[in-house]
């Protein structure tokens, strides 16, 4: 005849049944809570010379209330980074590595009849710069701070070629810079696209070292969250299809 088992003989079931309804609970609990909040940057990038044009004053006299003024237009916004660019060919600050825009060394003369069509705002732009360097400032350090001040990161973005001025038929010292003028050997040669033969060839240790010297300054010169190395800004650094070959050197 059969007998029922006693009910002490099924507590290993049991006890499994419970384990398993307890994992599930937690989940199923787990899968119910909200994810994490993404975290994001939104960046807004300023090349910098709308401030030195002071475009949004009407290229009145530039102040340093006016710089805080460019930064402000995107405080309290989904805005995160500020990022304000440090130069083009010349730099937006003083530099010991580079020439500033605005400042000719005596040797230098102003090649006027090559230049009717950028005289008006490379003037406007030269008499700003000098305006913030007698209150011992300049552009990159307002904007950084303010940026912070503003509760928002600040980044430097540097162009590692610009190409507006890299004309090698052009000669300015107003809006070249001094290492570009100094090294003709330095630069691409023969290569397709605008400015493109004037472009700084980074196959040269010497263009490297150069560039390499500007990032460190603008890290030491200014307590920035982070840099931004705009490759994209002019697509040219080794002479034409030997990218690859030079991968190495600037990674």
């Amino acid at each position: 005849m059969n007998r029922l088992q006693p009910f002490s003989n099924h507590r290993p079931q049991a006890h499994f049944f419970a384990i398993l309804l307890s994992c599930l609970f937690i989940i199923f609990s787990a899968c119910s809570q909200p994810p994490p909040k993404a975290q994001y940057r939104f960046i807004y990038n300023n090349d910098g010379t709308e401030i030195l044009g002071n475009r949004w004053h009407q290229g009145r006299p530039l102040t340093i209330d006016d710089v805080h003024s460019y930064v402000d237009i995107v405080a309290e916004t989904p805005v995160t980074t500020f990022m304000i660019c440090s130069g083009s060919m010349l730099t937006y600050y003083k530099s010991q590595y580079e020439r500033p825009l605005g400042v000719l060394a005596e040797d230098q003369q102003r090649d006027e009849a090559n230049e009717p069509n950028l005289n008006e705002n490379i003037l406007l732009y030269e008499r700003n710069y000098r305006l913030l360097q007698e209150q011992g400032t300049d552009i990159v350090a307002l904007c950084v701070n303010r940026a912070k001040e503003k509760g928002m990161e600040a980044f430097i973005t540097m162009r590692m070629n610009d190409l507006h001025f890299a004309d090698p038929e052009l000669h300015d010292p107003r809006v070249q810079s001094d290492f570009w003028l100094q090294h003709p050997e330095w630069r691409m040669g023969d290569y397709p696209g605008w400015h493109a033969d004037g472009a700084l060839n980074f196959a040269h240790e010497g263009v490297r070292a150069y560039r390499l010297n500007l990032i460190r300054e603008q890290c030491e010169l200014y307590d920035i969250d982070g840099i931004e190395l705009d490759f994209m800004r002019f697509v040219v650094y080794f002479p034409h299809g030997k990218g690859r070959e030079y991968l190495a050197v600037m990674t």
